[in-house]
């Protein structure tokens, strides 16, 4: 305390001091040359991240055109299985409506409202369907399957066709 009061001096403790205000003589000196190390540091980063952009640029090109292909792809599958899953139920609903002409279910019948409801087209391919032996009825859904992958117009006729023996039922009830 009577040091720093300044009553009195010690030896030991001027040569603290003189050795700090050295070291802070020497940090001052020493901090030009340690901003330009950090600047010459962070130039020497943008240069290395701007050539590892430039060098990858082309794989991440190729990357980016690879998921868009994959993205392309799996559009086409999901729409392909949209399209068999139509597929599918129209002819699961040319099914049932051939079964329910075969055994002459509700509106089914020469005279039901549901049969003569669906268009003439439509009701001569069952009248044909029913006509086939059990064995031959697979074969002719698949045949017919495989004509309506290739021609949209037809499935969407058929399903049109299918759909207003339904609408029938539910507008006028079933009638025999």
């Amino acid at each position: 305390k009577m040091h720093d009061a300044g009553i009195w001096r010690s030896a030991e403790l001027e040569q603290f001091e003189q050795q700090e205000a050295q070291a802070r003589q020497k940090l001052e000196s020493l901090n030009p040359q340690v901003l330009r190390a950090q600047h010459q540091e962070k130039v020497a980063r943008e240069i290395a991240r701007g050539n590892v952009r430039w060098e990858q640029a082309p794989a991440l090109d190729k990357v980016a055109e690879l998921e868009h292909i994959e993205q392309k792809k799996m559009a086409q599958e999901r729409a392909a299985r949209a399209k068999d899953q139509a597929i599918g139920k129209v002819l699961a609903d040319f099914k049932t409506n051939a079964i329910q002409r075969e055994t002459k279910s509700l509106g089914f019948g020469d005279a039901g409202q549901r049969w003569n409801a669906l268009p003439e087209p439509i009701r001569q391919s069952i009248e044909g369907y029913n006509a086939l032996g059990k064995e031959a009825r697979q074969l002719a859904l698949e045949k017919i399957g495989a004509s309506l992958k290739g021609n949209p117009k037809a499935l969407e006729r058929l399903e049109q066709g299918l759909a207003q023996g339904k609408s029938n039922d539910r507008d006028r009830g079933f009638e025999r």
